[in-house]
């Protein structure tokens, strides 16, 4: 039997994990880089499976897997924060799932009362839809996300050139390209690119805010920016969340929170 059995879960939606032992691949979501709609296209065209809960981590995944699925190719997908910051708050403003109620959350599904989405709708209901109020007051500090729970190994491509870039990685394993990655969720309601949000003191914000992660993965601000300068401060303390995030996950989610938890099982297939 599979060793990761007794973690395969049963839902089909969530940001989890997806292997391949025929293929031999990992793939870890990492919300708002079109992580769904890769995880859908590797489990539908490219016998990709499931496993895992909603937001495990690598580290996860090595307390359970066999010496040999340790050696698989890690996958993973990054996207311009500034884009993403846009994203959601237009997707706040809007309702884009229609789940709340004007003002507040109090008539949404039980289960996305107390999401981070909850919280962003409310604001904008109370404040109005002011793009450069919601930054300062959800991103006041250096930006960091679950990409820093990555392997330094993973293979990760730009959400910005998703298909040329799977398509890349696809024959660099020697599997044929199905079609096109077919896309989910995708924010309605941008009348204009994500630099188009930014202006005046916003950008120095967003400087110092983003500076870093834009670093680390690659990216770099629009060239009408100011020559971005990222203080030695703020690099080591996007040193340090990642660092926190990574303990955290390793010795205290899955070290102790997680194995108190009921997982629900199906059956898995055979490892080949």
């Amino acid at each position: 039997m599979d060793p990761l059995a007794d973690l395969l879960i049963a839902s089909r939606h969530g940001d989890n994990m997806i292997i391949s032992h025929a293929h031999r691949y990992l793939f870890i979501e990492v919300p708002q880089t079109a992580s769904s709609a890769l995880a859908t296209e590797l489990v539908e065209c490219y016998e990709g499976r499931r496993i895992l809960l909603k937001h495990s981590d690598y580290s996860e995944f090595l307390r359970h897997a066999t010496s040999k699925m340790k050696t698989y190719r890690v996958l993973a997908t990054v996207r311009n924060p500034l884009d993403i910051v846009v994203s959601k708050f237009v997707k706040a403003r809007d309702d884009h799932k229609k789940l709340y109620a004007e003002g507040g959350a109090q008539n949404a599904p039980w289960g996305f009362r107390f999401r981070p989405e909850a919280r962003e709708r409310a604001f904008i209901s109370k404040h109005g839809p002011d793009f450069e109020r919601f930054v300062r007051h959800f991103y006041s500090h250096v930006y960091n996300n679950r990409a820093c729970l990555l392997p330094p190994s993973a293979t990760v491509l730009r959400y910005e050139n998703l298909d040329n870039d799977f398509s890349a990685w696809l024959r660099e394993m020697g599997i044929s390209v199905v079609r096109p990655i077919p896309r989910k969720n995708q924010t309605t309601g941008r009348e204009r690119g994500f630099n188009d949000w930014y202006s005046g003191d916003l950008r120095q914000h967003a400087l110092k805010v983003f500076g870093p992660y834009m670093r680390k993965w690659g990216y770099e601000f629009p060239t009408d920016w100011a020559e971005p300068s990222v203080s030695a401060l703020t690099e080591a303390w996007f040193g340090i969340d990642s660092a926190a995030r990574r303990f955290y996950m390793k010795n205290i989610h899955y070290g102790w929170v997680m194995p108190t938890a009921q997982r629900r099982t199906i059956d898995a297939p055979q490892e080949k």
